[in-house]
C-alpha cells in the first residue's frame, strides 16, 4: 500500500489515521482523524472532521463536515454545514446550509433555504421549503411545508400540506 503525503496532495490507505492537511486529500478506505484542504474524499466510513470546499465520504460520517459541498453517501451522525449538504441515508444531528438533503429519516434539525428528508423527521425543519416524506414530530417553519405523513407539531407557513393530519 503506497502512501503519498505532502501539503499539496495526500493519498493514504485504509487505517492511516493521521490528519490529512493538503490541497487534495484522498483516503482509500475508512479513516479517523481530520481532513483539511480544498478537496477531501474518503472512500468508505469516516470519523472526525472534514473541512474543505468539497467533502465527500463514500460511507457513513460520524463527526463534522464543513465546506461548500458536503456529502455522506450513507448516514450522518453529527453536523454538516455548507451550501449543499447531503446524506444518502439517515441523519442524526444537524444540517445547516442553503440546501439540505437527507435520503431517509432525520433526528435533529435542518436549517436552510430548502430542507428535504425522504423519511420521517423528529425535530425542526426551518427554511423557505421544508419537505418530509414521512411523519413529522416537531415544527416545520417556512413558506412551504410538506409532511408526507402525520404531523405532531405546528406547520407555520404560507402553504402547509400534510398527508394524514395535524396533531399539535
Amino acid at each position: 500500500k503506497s502512501i503519498i503525503y505532502s501539503f499539496i496532495f495526500n493519498v493514504v490507505p485504509d487505517g492511516f489515521n493521521f490528519p490529512l492537511i493538503g490541497f487534495v486529500n484522498v483516503a482509500n478506505g475508512s479513516h479517523q482523524s481530520a481532513h483539511i484542504g480544498f478537496f477531501n474524499m474518503n472512500q468508505r466510513n469516516f470519523t472526525g472532521a472534514q473541512c474543505a470546499f468539497v467533502n465527500i465520504t463514500g460511507g457513513w460520517v460520524k463527526g463534522a463536515q464543513a465546506g461548500f459541498i458536503n456529502t455522506a453517501a450513507n448516514s450522518l451522525s453529527g453536523v454538516q454545514s455548507g451550501f449543499v449538504n447531503t446524506a444518502g441515508n439517515s441523519v442524526t444531528g444537524a444540517q445547516a446550509g442553503f440546501v439540505n438533503l437527507c435520503g431517509d429519516s432525520l433526528k435533529g434539525v435542518q436549517i436552510s433555504f430548502v430542507n428535504v428528508a425522504g423519511g420521517s423527521v423528529k425535530g425542526p425543519q426551518t427554511g423557505f421549503v421544508n419537505i418530509s416524506g414521512g411523519s413529522v414530530k416537531g415544527p416545520q417553519i417556512g413558506f412551504v411545508n410538506i409532511a408526507g405523513g402525520e404531523i405532531k407539531g405546528p406547520q407555520i407557513g404560507f402553504v402547509n400540506i400534510t398527508g394524514v393530519g395535524i396533531k399539535g
